[in-house]
């Protein structure tokens, strides 16, 4: 490492600067976090899931149709995302790692939908 100015820092200067260095990004990324969870006023946590589930306008009705499950809620919610080909129904049944549930869409950005359960998750035959 090169330095410019009369002396090279002494180990703990450079210890000690590496270690304000750490305390500054933690706090500048805690910062960032706290921010994010106060600007979002959902009222349950979302995780996120990222598989394939299929879309059908009823419990074993064909055709159906592929989504991605982006993420999920602790109350039930889910936001998918569809193909531009397909319009997801006001009302429909997901099927996601072999259980269907009913949902009901809350809101549409794009090809993005949130929707709250209406139904309960039952086991797909």
């Amino acid at each position: 490492m090169i330095w410019l100015g009369a002396a090279q820092p002494s180990v703990d200067m450079v210890a000690s600067l590496k270690r304000d260095m750490r305390v500054s990004l933690n706090l500048l990324v805690d910062t960032m976090i706290w921010e994010t969870l106060a600007a979002d006023r959902r009222r349950a946590l979302r995780r996120p899931i990222g598989r394939l589930g299929t879309i059908r306008t009823e419990p074993g009705a064909t055709p159906y149709h592929y989504c991605l499950v982006i993420d999920e809620s602790d109350d039930g919610g889910v936001r998918v995302s569809t193909s531009h080909d397909f319009d997801v129904p006001d009302e429909f049944v997901l099927r996601l790692s072999g259980k269907e549930a009913s949902y009901k869409v809350l809101w549409r950005k794009g090809r993005q939908v949130g929707a709250k359960l209406v139904g309960r998750a039952l086991r797909a035959a």
